[in-house]
């Protein structure tokens, strides 16, 4: 039975075509692991078989397919969505924000607000609808910090894609300003550089106030 509805199908085809021309496409579902609090979103490929080994090998790219090839196999196997991976040398930088909207009013954490308006290219809700996926053009090395939620991935892993845009942002890619991504690293350097526990969390929820955002906004611009 196939889990994806035809809203979805739709949203799926106003992916930027600087990812849908690639040939760097999954697809994932849902799996529980024994000590998870949730299940995963598990990378296979259009064939069935779950994506193992080295990310960017030569047997890895031959398995990944084109676009239309897994919206094909999303529609017949009835997987849960829509992989794009990650590949060394493809120009692409991929930017997680995890946790950053409240489920219950909607309301965008600061940090997540400024991030996407700073880069200013496409960017789409994540399934949850808790979090966004930001594209960008670019180059970097991959860093991150779980703790507030922020991932910045370069060469390597994938995102669970969902076509459904953040509203006011490029339907293309755009390319990542330096600048912007000196903000990127230093704001995940100062969460790092922070004791356990002290680091603020990705959503503020109500307690988000238009001054925070202001402050939080400042901050980016001054991080580097």
């Amino acid at each position: 039975m196939n889990t994806v509805d035809a809203a979805s199908f739709e949203a799926f085809r106003s992916l930027p075509s600087a990812m849908r021309e690639l040939r760097q496409w999954l697809v994932w579902r849902f799996e529980s692991y024994k000590g998870d609090k949730k299940p995963r979103k598990v990378p296979h490929y259009a064939g069935g078989h779950k994506r193992r080994g080295e990310q960017g090998s030569e047997a890895d790219r031959a398995a990944l397919c084109s676009f239309d090839e897994a919206l094909a196999a999303v529609a017949q196997r009835g997987w849960d969505g829509l992989g794009f991976a990650f590949l060394p040398g493809d120009g692409l930088i991929g930017i997680d924000i995890d946790g950053a909207i409240d489920p219950q009013t909607g309301e965008v954490a600061p940090r997540c607000q400024a991030i996407v308006e700073a880069c200013g290219s496409y960017t789409e809700f994540s399934p949850s609808e808790r979090g966004v996926h930001i594209i960008v053009a670019g180059q970097t090395e991959t860093f991150k910090d779980n703790r507030i939620g922020l991932e910045v991935f370069c060469g390597r892993q994938f995102f669970t894609c969902t076509g459904r845009r953040w509203a006011g942002t490029p339907a293309e890619v755009q390319p990542l300003q330096e600048g912007t991504l000196r903000r990127l690293r230093a704001t995940v350097r100062g969460a790092k550089e922070q004791p356990p526990g002290d680091a603020p969390p990705a959503a503020d929820g109500a307690k988000a106030s238009a001054r925070a955002s202001r402050y939080c906004l400042a901050a980016l611009d001054n991080a580097a």
